[in-house]
């Protein structure tokens, strides 16, 4: 082992160098500290997992979430001034097994969460926490999957496993910042699906997100167009077609709430769905109830199905305000309406009595 680590832990100081080679940073921090909060930190520095060199590098995190993190192990101290820091931290207390920094951790992404940033949580938050009933793609036989690739295609990456249990109090504000999340994205939908942070999602955060009927977009325009960037991009990626990276997705895609001439401007021509399927939706947006293939037909209630963004914060007020001008109907309103001859004489009566 190199003397001067030697020396470095007998001064029970240890040096790290974080960050990618040639923009790392150095830091020190107290051993006897390090290794009583991280089992992880003993394993590195005094048992056999030790480091031999003079410094151990830390490569897969950046310096501010380090820094805020070896702060808080030695003096209980976090300074936390961005969102993206804070998830670098949490990705640490995992890594380095400290629980104790993760509430605090929570708190802060939950007070301060936008829509800048609430995609960057959302990826994080689902490798430490799986929302009960994650919805999927609906599932259609006949379309193109990741499974129909041809032979000579590279076979596709096994899923991820499954985040770890965690206790019941950490599950609860995982619980929080997720739905806190979801709130978020909803309220800004049009202007999040135009990033280009969600051609990195994963597949599963897609189908999470493309499958609620809460999102606020003016068209369903907006949902094509971010799965035909996402299916570009990824089969760039993975050597794989647009059609078999997108697989199922396509179908999240509410095409029969769109017009006619939406469905032309933005879906057909695109490649997001065969020639069949084109002709036959776009007859049926002409027609409604108009005949679909087996595939589209046996889905037909989700593609109808409108997306329908409420403002929770205000629907007591609009509840409100609807039931007062519904309370009593002016002679103008029933003038507009027709009624029976008997229902006119009593109208008229309750208008001159009132």
């Amino acid at each position: 082992m190199n003397s001067s680590f030697l020396y470095s832990r007998i001064g029970e100081m240890v040096t790290f160098l974080v960050g990618p080679p040639g923009y790392s940073e150095r830091m020190d921090a107290n051993i006897s500290k390090l290794c009583k909060v991280s089992p992880v930190f003993n394993a590195m520095l005094r048992g056999p997992m030790r480091e031999s060199d003079q410094f151990v590098r830390i490569e897969d995190t950046d310096s501010r979430g380090f820094a805020c993190f070896i702060t808080w192990i030695q003096d209980s101290r976090l300074v936390l001034r961005s969102v993206p820091t804070a998830l670098s931290v949490l990705y640490l207390s995992h890594k380095y097994m400290v629980p104790e920094i993760l509430e605090p951790v929570l708190q802060y992404i939950l007070c301060n969460v936008n829509e800048d940033t609430v995609l960057q949580v959302l990826q994080t938050i689902l490798l430490y926490y799986r929302p009960p009933g994650l919805p999927s793609a609906p599932s259609l036989p006949p379309a193109p999957s990741l499974q129909a690739c041809e032979p000579s295609s590279p076979s596709p990456s096994p899923p991820s496993p499954p985040p770890p249990s965690l206790p019941p109090q950490q599950h609860d504000l995982y619980e929080k910042v997720f739905a806190v999340c979801l709130t978020t994205f909803d309220r800004s939908a049009s202007r999040i699906l135009e990033s280009e942070e969600v051609e990195d999602l994963s597949r599963d955060l897609l189908v999470l997100l493309l499958s609620r009927s809460s999102l606020r977009i003016q068209s369903e325009i907006e949902i094509a167009r971010a799965v035909e960037r996402w299916g570009s991009v990824q089969a760039r990626r993975s050597g794989y077609t647009r059609a078999q990276v997108l697989g199922d997705t396509t179908y999240l895609i509410r095409f029969l709430t769109m017009s006619a001439q939406e469905f032309k401007r933005g879906v057909a021509g695109t490649g997001l769905l065969s020639t069949q399927e084109e002709q036959s939706l776009l007859f049926c947006l002409i027609r409604p109830g108009a005949w679909l293939p087996p595939q589209l037909d046996g889905i037909r209630g989700v593609l109808s199905t409108p997306r329908r963004w409420r403002d929770r914060n205000r629907a007591w007020f609009t509840i409100k305000q609807k039931n007062q001008l519904q309370v009593k109907p002016t002679c103008r309103d029933i003038g507009e309406r027709r009624f029976t001859a008997v229902e006119k004489v009593f109208l008229c009566l309750a208008c001159i009595f009132d």
